[in-house]
């Protein structure tokens, strides 16, 4: 039995993983040669990148020994140790070992479940994040083919590119993080927005079909999103929900498939937030208890100050100036709001080291991953 559960087992999921990524890039470019190309370096890119990080680790070779957290583990991804370990639990002992208070617990079980088919080695971790990969182009380049032609392969491009060339995501994709899988399930769920925003302009047989495809869509990103970032769903809830808001004002086709698409939509989504995972609990009570901007500003104020004292030395606060390092800061005034959302948004448009030069930030720890955020975030303005 051991022998067909660890040996015989992985070695023949392995095989039709292998396929399954090979065919899935030939349909890419059998839509678009340049599309295939791109995906099939990225993923070219992310193998040898995670062979090498993994045996210099592994092997305990002489290259960036002071980031090396080994055997296969950097000090770059501290968290992708706990995520093994759970999952490993998960996979030899069954899911119900991984505790509900969990961090990212849908991504540990996800895990779990795909060691339990392709073994418990950490480099099946790097082959689950490689699927995804190939997976969230693929998905792109499907709902993108409803756009003409000539933009389609604009925009696909972008996105694509966008998504390969990525320093963080490549890196976060070469180690047992949940990034990959996180961001399977945000383009599932903005694919099911997709659909639900097009029927204004379908006929009535297509709307239907795009309902029945856009309501499951969303639920199960919600569902799955909740428990790897409680945060993003609940964003998604509230934008969803004014996005749907005026797809029924302004639609005058199908209104009733509009407004039915808008309900279940919403209730879909307020469904999966509540009662998919603890976290995304957490915000659905948030968001049902706000009232008034003040509930907002307490909200935004709470949050941050739980992100400032989490663990991994790389979150970002304002500087110490004024006051000891995480300290309550002013956010029960307008003022204080703007200014501490405004040193947000700069965070994801400029580099932190120079923000932090300019003593706008302080960043304490983490000088690799935030000198690769650097570099992520140039690409991203770039984009």
């Amino acid at each position: 039995m051991p022998l067909i559960r660890w040996v015989l087992l992985p070695s023949l999921t392995s095989v039709l993983v292998v396929i399954g990524l090979v065919r899935t890039c030939r349909w890419i470019s059998a839509l678009s040669p340049r599309l295939g190309l791109i995906v099939a370096t990225g993923l070219g890119v992310r193998l040898a990148a995670a062979l090498g990080l993994f045996w210099i680790s592994f092997l305990h070779l002489p290259v960036m020994v002071s980031l090396q957290n080994g055997p296969g583990f950097w000090r770059m991804a501290l968290d992708s140790q706990g995520y093994y370990r759970l999952a490993l639990y998960g996979a030899e002992q069954g899911l119900s070992t991984i505790p509900p208070e969990a961090s990212s617990r849908t991504y540990v079980a996800a895990l779990a479940l795909w060691m339990t088919l392709t073994g418990t080695s950490v480099f099946s971790g790097v082959v689950f994040n490689l699927c995804c990969y190939v997976g969230t182009c693929a998905l792109l380049i499907a709902v993108l083919r409803g756009l003409p032609a000539h933009w389609f392969e604009r925009t696909a491009t972008v996105s694509v590119v966008a998504l390969s060339a990525s320093p963080m995501l490549l890196f976060v994709s070469t180690q047992v993080l949940k990034d990959s899988f996180f961001l399977v399930f945000a383009v599932v769920l903005n694919a099911g927005v997709w659909l639900l925003a097009a029927p204004m302009a379908e006929h009535a047989s297509s709307a239907w079909k795009r309902l029945a495809l856009g309501v499951p869509a969303v639920a199960v990103a919600i569902f799955v999103t909740a428990g790897v970032r409680g945060y993003y769903p609940a964003i998604a809830v509230v934008a969803c929900g004014f996005l749907l808001v005026s797809l029924i004002l302004r639609s005058r086709r199908h209104f009733r498939v509009v407004a039915l698409a808008a309900a279940l939509s919403l209730v879909a989504g307020a469904g999966a937030l509540q009662f998919g995972t603890n976290a995304g609990s957490a915000y659905f009570r948030v968001l049902t208890s706000i009232r008034t901007p003040a509930d907002v500003m307490k909200t935004l104020s709470g949050a941050r100050g739980a992100f400032i004292v989490a663990g991994g030395a790389t979150n970002v606060a304002e500087t110490e100036t004024g006051g000891g390092f995480g300290e309550q800061r002013d956010t029960d005034s307008v003022a204080g709001v703007v200014k501490a959302m405004s040193i947000g948004v700069a965070t994801m448009f400029v580099p932190l080291t120079l923000l932090q030069a300019l003593s706008i930030v302080h960043v304490s720890g983490g000088g690799a991953m935030r000198a690769l955020g650097d570099i992520d975030t140039v690409c991203f303005d770039i984009m």
